[in-house]
């Protein structure tokens, strides 16, 4: 059997936008960090990323979205 991959399972950008809101709302720096991984994976984009601001706003544009702070 193969390894659950959540992004096996992120078929559009509405699940996109329900994994994000789950990973910054609910959980943990390391899990939104490996949340914005496992979309790139999705989109076939491997990605070395740090946890400072920046570099996560750099991969989130990487991929298609765009990371603000209000």
């Amino acid at each position: 059997m193969k390894d659950f991959q959540i992004e096996d399972y992120l078929n559009d950008d509405a699940d996109i936008q329900a994994l994000l809101n789950v990973c910054i709302n609910e959980g943990t720096q390391e899990g939104f960090i490996e949340c914005i991984r496992a979309i790139a994976r999705s989109k076939s984009i491997e990605l070395n990323l740090d946890s400072d601001f920046n570099s996560i706003r750099k991969a989130l544009n990487s991929i298609g979205y765009k990371f603000v702070v209000i």
